[in-house]
């Protein structure tokens, strides 16, 4: 058998995580834009996250998860569709130390109960009431699973023991810059970042386990290899895949560490709902296959 290489265009440095980008952004470029996000309520008109807020946010969930009990290396699961406070849970997760993992949010009682139960969680964020009221049976028999935040709605019924996501920020209040960095910077590139499960066609899904190392050598490589699409200026991508999806996740860090902005959508169905409809927010955007939404520009009518 023939095999052919080429060598990696960005190396990853020993102590290299995936939540460095967070702090060294908004350091670098505190009014950078990272994200577009939805109005309050969902769907256009899109708000801007500068890198100094998206940090100050991720700074708030990220004590939060240590004030909870959440430690380095314990699993965190994420049960949503695609949506901004995904992304801004996942780096929180990493901010903490912790690893997380995403499960569909299309998937089955029984998918759910041994995701959770396979990966050794000790906490779920999940969407909204109904996520959680569908999983209801399965959680009482995962003990492991000590605490869970809702992203949207009121706790209630079979989300009655959880509490919403906002209120991690007050929770980690009382944890100190200092003991956020400790952590952080107690992981390094080849700590487990990530599970992240298969679809479960052929049998029960298996955990692929994925460091930050793993994680920010395909990104970084690329990043270097496609800069048309990644480093051009002013360019913003639109995601819609799920974001339990392993091309998703590379276009969620491909966009942070690139500079690319990301925008979020939960649903394929409306997507042209999404679609900015001001020429002026209409700039170079990325095309990826399945992932993100054909190029504009100054000239398309969105």
């Amino acid at each position: 058998m023939r095999e052919y290489g080429i060598p990696a265009v960005a190396e990853v440095a020993p102590s290299a995580t995936l939540a460095d980008v967070v702090f060294e952004r908004a350091d670098r470029e505190p009014q950078a834009v990272m994200m577009r996000r939805q109005a309050d309520g969902g769907g256009p008109p899109w708000r801007d996250v500068t890198a100094a807020q998206f940090r100050r946010e991720v700074t708030a969930l990220a004590k939060g998860l240590i004030a909870a009990g959440i430690g380095a290396g314990d699993r965190v699961a994420l049960l949503s569709r695609t949506r901004y406070e995904w992304t801004l849970a996942d780096y929180a997760i990493w901010a903490a130390g912790a690893v997380s993992v995403p499960i569909y949010e299309t998937s089955s009682a029984e998918q759910v109960e041994w995701i959770l139960g396979d990966s050794g969680s000790r906490a779920l964020i999940a969407e909204t009431p109904a996520h959680t009221e569908a999983i209801a049976e399965v959680l009482g028999r995962l003990p492991a699973v000590e605490r869970i935040w809702l992203i949207e709605g009121a706790p209630g019924g079979a989300a009655a023991a959880a509490k919403p996501l906002d209120s991690l920020a007050a929770e980690g209040s009382t944890i100190s810059d200092a003991a956020l960095a400790d952590r952080r910077s107690a992981r390094v590139a080849a700590d487990l970042a990530t599970i992240i499960y298969t679809s479960g066609t052929t049998g029960r899904p298996k955990g692929c386990e994925l460091t930050h190392a793993n994680m920010l050598a395909d990104v970084r490589n690329a990043i270097g290899a496609l800069p048309e699409i990644f480093t051009m200026s002013g360019r913003s991508a639109l995601l819609f895949l799920p974001l339990a999806h392993s091309f998703a996740r590379i276009i969620q860090i491909g966009c942070l560490e690139s500079g690319a902005v990301l925008g979020h959508w939960p649903d394929s169905h409306t997507l042209i709902e999404g679609l900015p409809a001001e020429s002026d927010v209409c700039r170079d955007e990325i095309f990826g296959p399945v992932a993100t939404v054909s190029r504009w520009n100054d000239s398309t009518k969105c």
